[in-house]
């Protein structure tokens, strides 16, 4: 009979410990998937004096993900290290916020850009990682305005 007490107290527990393991918040392991909202999104291109994208990057994750910035740029250099939470890149012309999320979920990336007055386009590739799912995009940012203006420095 203790035997079977034993048992079964073992079995409560490891169920306990199973089911505080849920779908809401996990880790970084191998198996991820990343479902992006519109494939828009993978590649846009902005004008110089754009702010935005046109087209958030909304996705969802079955856990845990973090952006990864890499690419080449005409920007200018990072001035200040960016809000908390957030993924500045290494060329200091564009930020995700945020840059990484803790939970599964759908999520949206706000992208801050700075205006480009160089008078060339620039361009930045960033992936979301989910364990070892990846979802690659780029953003393009042009060196003039709609009108073909190049803008001035602030």
């Amino acid at each position: 009979m203790k035997k079977h007490l034993y048992c079964l107290s073992v079995l409560m527990v490891g169920i306990a410990l199973f089911a505080a393991c849920s779908d809401e918040e996990t880790d970084m392991g191998e198996s991820g998937t990343i479902t992006i909202e519109g494939e828009s999104v993978l590649r846009q291109t902005v004008y110089a004096d754009s702010e935005q994208p046109e087209h958030p990057i909304t996705f969802t994750t079955n856990g845990a993900w973090l952006t990864e910035i890499s690419g080449s740029s005409w920007g200018q250099p990072l001035d200040e290290v960016a809000a908390s939470g957030a993924q500045p890149d290494p060329f200091g012309w564009i930020t995700l916020i945020p840059g990484a999320g803790k939970k599964s979920g759908t999520h949206t990336i706000e992208v801050h850009i700075e205006k480009n007055t160089s008078g060339y386009s620039r361009s930045i590739e960033y992936t979301i990682w989910c364990g070892m799912a990846r979802e690659k995009f780029e953003i393009i940012q042009l060196g003039e305005n709609a009108d073909g203006t190049i803008p001035e420095m602030d």
